[in-house]
């Protein structure tokens, strides 16, 4: 009597257990079966990235999200900033950015929202809107409008270009330069 009502409460329990425990909500599966989301996320990175043995650039953003295929990328939707080195070790440019996406298959990373550049062999700082460093071609180059600034000495244009160096930064189709003393 005792093993049959044991029985009988284990079956019960075992089937009340199968019908409330797990229940897909289809809007929680649909919530983990998106294909747009990160498959990879991280938080306050900090990378340093050298050919042998001689930094190039070092990176910090606050959050990056990485995409996989079909279309693999690299998401800053907190910001990012870089500083690249020259040949000899030495700081040659910094940009930073609020938004940047890098493009992984095409070698291609596009910083905007309020992108500065700091070019530390001529001194200018420039700000612009957007711009592309394109890893094949081997420059940063936009087509946006750029106010630099060099001292007293302020440049407008309506582009930018250098090689991923920076040892040849050029404003494009320049509209002016302003210099004035703060006398």
């Amino acid at each position: 009597m005792v093993r049959n009502r044991a029985r009988a409460l284990f079956l019960i329990a075992f089937i009340l257990s199968q019908l409330f425990s797990c229940r897909n909500d289809i809007e929680k599966v649909k919530f983990f079966n998106k294909k747009d989301r990160p498959q990879q996320v991280i938080v306050d990175a900090d990378a340093m990235q050298s050919k042998f043995g001689t930094k190039q650039l070092h990176l910090t953003a606050p959050l990056i999200e990485q995409y996989g295929a079909p279309d693999a990328k690299t998401v800053y939707p907190k910001g990012v900033q870089i500083m690249f080195y020259g040949s000899d070790g030495s700081e040659s440019a910094w940009i930073s950015a609020r938004h940047g996406v890098s493009y992984d298959d095409r070698h291609i990373m596009e910083a905007r929202d309020s992108v500065v550049i700091i070019d530390f062999g001529s001194g200018d700082t420039s700000y612009l809107d957007i711009i592309t460093w394109d890893g094949n071609e081997h420059r940063i180059y936009s087509n946006s409008p750029i106010r630099s600034v060099n001292g007293n000495r302020v440049t407008y244009g309506d582009g930018f270009e250098s090689d991923e160096d920076f040892q040849n930064p050029q404003i494009l189709h320049q509209r002016g330069c302003i210099e004035f003393n703060e006398d």
